[in-house]
């Protein structure tokens, strides 16, 4: 499991994407945050967030050809 700040410095590459998106895809299946962000704390808003928008960098970055 990757600490907030690991994943903020997370190596998101085109190149390997189906790999990083099956590690970030299994982090937020672990951690299984709850849908409604006001119910949870800081630290859990803030790694939900950083997670959920690196995944979506691949949607953005990597899909566009």
């Amino acid at each position: 499991m990757l600490s907030y700040d690991e994943l903020k410095r997370f190596p998101a590459q085109c190149t390997k994407a189906d790999q990083q998106l099956r590690q970030l895809h299994a982090i937020l299946e672990a951690k299984n945050f709850d849908s409604d962000p006001d119910k949870l704390n800081d630290d859990d808003r803030a790694y939900n967030r950083r997670l959920k928008s690196t995944i979506w960098w691949f949607a953005y970055e990597c899909d566009q050809s």
